[in-house]
């Protein structure tokens, strides 16, 4: 949201991206699970 004040260190050292990914709420809600536990394979083992 441009309505939230950003941190100045924020401003400085973590700008907001110029053109963020986005992802349909309907891909997030059927993908969800399958994301989750190829996440933890990857990252858990």
């Amino acid at each position: 949201s441009q309505a939230v004040k950003i941190p100045a260190d924020w401003e400085k050292f973590a700008p907001l991206a110029t053109n963020p990914f986005t992802v349909d709420p309907a891909a997030i809600a059927a993908n969800r699970a399958t994301w989750l536990a190829d996440w933890s394979a990857t990252v858990i083992g």
